[in-house]
C-alpha cells in the first residue's frame, strides 16, 4: 500500500476561492455600482466587527482549503487569512493575517487588501448580517457571486503551541493512527516527527519549510521537502479542551465528490503532580520538582541513556542492557559515533583523534531529549550552564525525604527541590543507587565525545562531572526556560 503522509494534499481540479478578488490579479472598471438594498449602515458597522470564517459560495459549502478568515477591526482596519489556489496566477495564496482596511457605505462593504502592488478593492452588498451570519454579495469583480460567513468566537492560535500525538483518525486518505506528532511552536513554526522501529519518535528532518497559520478555528500548513514542491493542507478546528484537540475537514476528490476526514490529537505534557518551581534563579528557569517518569519527588523515575527517549524503570522486569551495541548513537564502540561528535583532545598521539562521524553537535536536538519528547514542549534537559547556575545560586544540604537519601537545593527565595541518590546502569548493572546522585544533562563533553556531562553529588559533595559513557544509563531532572 502506497505510504500516507499527515498532511496530504487532495488537488482538486479546480478549487473553490472564498473571495475572489481580493488579489491585485483580479481588476475591475466598475468603481461606482448601484446600491442595492440592505442592514442600515449602523447595524452593518455594529454587527461586522470581530471574526468571519467562509461557509458557502453561490450556495455551495466550502470544503476547508477553499475557507477564508476575515477579521474585521472597530477601528477601520481588518485582515485576512487564506491558503487555496489561485487560478488567475496559477499559485498557492499563504496569507497570515494580511492587513487591510474597510468601509461600510450604506450597506456596502468595500475591503481593501494591502498588497505589493498597492491597494485592490473588492465591493460587496451586505444582504444579511447578525451575531453569527453575514450574507454579501460582490458587486464588482466577480459581480452576483454570493458569499455567506459564520462567526466565529474561538480562538485557538495559543491553545495550539505544544507537542500533540495522533490518538484517532477516521476518513480517507489515512495512515497508522498512532505514529505521527506535531509541535506547533510559538513563531509560527511546525515540527513534524514519526515514530521509528524502536519506538522512538524521529524528526522528519528533510523538510525545508514547515509552518502555519492559525485564524481563529481555522489551521492551515505548508511545507516543503528539501529539494520539492511547496505543499499545504487545511483543517477546522472543531475543539481543543482538557488536553486533547479535535481537527475535521470538508474535502473533494478529483471527481467531485466529497467526504469529511476527522482526527484526535493528544497533548503530549507532564503528567499531575509535576510542577515548575522557581528557585529564584538569574536566569528565570525553573526546575522540575520530580524526576522523569517518577510519581513523587523521591522517586528515582526512569533511567534514559544519553540522547536516548525511551527509559526504564528498574523495579519493572524490563531488560536492556545499556553497552555499545544497543546504544543508539554509536555502531557498537565509543570511536564509532553516529551523532553528537567533535573531534575530541583527549587520549591521542596526534593532538586529536576522531570518535566517529564529525557532526559537532554539542546539545541534544529537542527529538533526542528525553524530557522534551516525554513531556512536551515546556520541558528539556538541563545544558551544563543550567547545573552550574543551580550550583552557584543555591544551598544544597544533604538529607531524607520519605526514607530515600538525596540533596535539596534550596534557592535564594526560599523555595527548593529535593533530587534523590540514584546511581546509574552500566550494562546490567545497577550501581551505587543508595549512595550517588547522577543526574543526566543535554551537553556533551565536547573534548571526549563519547561521553556526556551529568550533575553528580553524594552526602559530602556536589559538582558537574561527566559520565563514563553515553552509553550508560542515569535519570533525567527536567528544566523550564522562560518564555
Amino acid at each position: 500500500m502506497k505510504a500516507k503522509h499527515l498532511f496530504h494534499v487532495l488537488l482538486t481540479s479546480v478549487m473553490l476561492a472564498a473571495t475572489a478578488g481580493l488579489t491585485a490579479a483580479c481588476t475591475s472598471n466598475d468603481d461606482n455600482p448601484a446600491t442595492p438594498s440592505g442592514p442600515s449602515e449602523s447595524v452593518i458597522k455594529e454587527k461586522i466587527v470581530g471574526k468571519w470564517k467562509g461557509a458557502t459560495q453561490d450556495g455551495t459549502e466550502l470544503t476547508t482549503n477553499g475557507r477564508t478568515v476575515l477579521t474585521f477591526n472597530a477601528d477601520g482596519t481588518r485582515t485576512v487569512s487564506t491558503s487555496r489556489f489561485e487560478s488567475n496566477t496559477n499559485e498557492y495564496l499563504f496569507r497570515n493575517k494580511q492587513s487591510g482596511t474597510y468601509a461600510i457605505e450604506g450597506s456596502q462593504l468595500k475591503n481593501y487588501l494591502d498588497t505589493n502592488d498597492g491597494y485592490d478593492v473588492a465591493i460587496y452588498n451586505i444582504d444579511v448580517i447578525d451575531d453569527s451570519q453575514l450574507a454579501m454579495t460582490m458587486q464588482n469583480l466577480n459581480p452576483g457571486r454570493k458569499s455567506v460567513y459564520k462567526r466565529v468566537t474561538a480562538d485557538y492560535s495559543e491553545d495550539i503551541i505544544g507537542l500533540w500525538e495522533v490518538t484517532e483518525m477516521t476518513g480517507e486518505e489515512t495512515y497508522n493512527d498512532d505514529n505521527a506528532r506535531l509541535a506547533f511552536l510559538a513563531d509560527g513554526t511546525y515540527r513534524y516527527y514519526r515514530k521509528d522501529d524502536a519506538g522512538e519518535w524521529q524528526l522528519v528532518s528533510t523538510r525545508d519549510v514547515e509552518d502555519y497559520i492559525v485564524d481563529g478555528d481555522w489551521v492551515a500548513t505548508r511545507w516543503q521537502e528539501a529539494g520539492g514542491e511547496m505543499k499545504f493542507e487545511w483543517w477546522d478546528i472543531d475543539e481543543i479542551k482538557d488536553g486533547q484537540m479535535k481537527w475535521s475537514a470538508l474535502r473533494e476528490r478529483e471527481d467531485g465528490t466529497r467526504f469529511t476526514t476527522t482526527f484526535t490529537w493528544r497533548k503530549v505534557e507532564a503528567p499531575a503532580g509535576v510542577e515548575a518551581v522557581d528557585l529564584g534563579l538569574p536566569s528565570g528557569i525553573k526546575w522540575a520538582n520530580m524526576n522523569l517518569g517518577a510519581e513523587a519527588p523521591e522517586d528515582h523515575g526512569l533511567y534514559f541513556a544519553w540522547g536516548e527517549t525511551v527509559g526504564i524503570d528498574i523495579e519493572s522486569e524490563e531488560e536492556r542492557v545499556f553497552d555499545w551495541d544497543s546504544y543508539k548513537w554509536s555502531n557498537g564502540s565509543s570511536t564509532t559515533m553516529t551523532k553528537y561528535c567533535t573531534e575530541g583532545i583527549h587520549y591521542s598521539y596526534d593532538g586529536h583523534d576522531y570518535f566517529g562521524t564529525v557532526d559537532n553537535k554539542t546539545e541534544l536536538d529537542p527529538e533526542d531529549d528525553a524530557a522534551y519528547v516525554n513531556w512536551g514542549t515546556e520541558w528539556r534537559m538541563p545544558k551544563v550552564e543550567d547545573i552550574m547556575e543551580l550550583l552557584n545560586n543555591t544551598t544544597s544540604e544533604w538529607t531524607m525525604q520519605n526514607g530515600v537519601d538525596g540533596r535539596r537545593f534550596t534557592g535564594a527565595n526560599g523555595n527548593s527541590i529535593f533530587l534523590p541518590v540514584t546511581g546509574y546502569i552500566d550494562g546490567v548493572f545497577l550501581c551505587g543507587l543508595t549512595r550517588y546522585g547522577h543526574y543526566h544533562s543535554a551537553s556533551l563533553w565536547q573534548d571526549c565525545p563519547w561521553s556526556a556531562q551529568l550533575l553528580t553529588f553524594w552526602e559530602k559533595m556536589v559538582y558537574p562531572d561527566c559520565d563514563l559513557h553515553r552509553n550508560m544509563a542515569y535519570p533525567v531532572r527536567p528544566v523550564q526556560y522562560p518564555h
